[in-house]
């Protein structure tokens, strides 16, 4: 109940019960919304929205990072080089490396409302991300991946910082045209 509350879904009223909120502006309406609209969006509305999360939190987890940070980053992209280097790797296996790149990163921005927020955002951009090294990408997603990395590790911000996510977007947004095209 008290999980409940603090969802803002019912008032606990001590020594009278726990009651349903009415009307409009409950906490967790947001969320959903969110969550519905991204279902509903386009590849490309998808890839605009995780450019501006990768863009903006690779420059802060490059100010923030720790080491801690740093490691797990580079266990994903050793994860990801080794799975690539396997001819009849598991494309899944290599999407959770992928993805869990980008979570090592939204942690190193040290914000739990991005990492919340990114997580509903990588949920739905994961097909694409699969299809994207399925159609181009093992390779070049590692190289794309380092780029990300040493930005990071070099605490590099600004115009350079914002370069590296640029290319891992284009090759997303490539891969993406290059699935499409096949498909039709």
């Amino acid at each position: 109940m008290k999980t409940l509350s603090v969802a803002g879904l019912i008032d606990i009223r001590h020594g009278h019960g726990s009651y349903v909120r009415e009307g409009p502006g409950l906490p967790s309406t947001p969320l959903t919304l969110f969550q519905l609209y991204l279902q509903d969006s386009t590849p490309e509305m998808l890839m605009e929205l995780r450019d501006i999360f990768d863009r903006n939190c690779t420059e802060i987890a490059a100010q923030r990072r720790t080491q801690d940070d740093l490691a797990k980053m580079r266990e994903c992209i050793n994860r990801l080089k080794a799975l690539t280097a396997q001819p009849d790797a598991s494309l899944d296996d290599m999407l959770k490396a992928d993805l869990d790149f980008h979570r090592a990163i939204y942690e190193a921005s040290g914000n739990i409302l991005i990492v919340t927020i990114a997580e509903f955002v990588l949920n739905m951009v994961a097909p694409w991300v699969k299809k994207s090294l399925d159609v181009s990408g093992r390779v070049r997603a590692v190289e794309l991946h380092e780029q990300m990395y040493d930005s990071i590790r070099d605490r590099t911000v600004g115009q350079t910082n914002r370069l590296s996510v640029e290319a891992n977007m284009q090759h997303f947004k490539q891969s993406l045209d290059t699935a499409t095209s096949k498909a039709g």
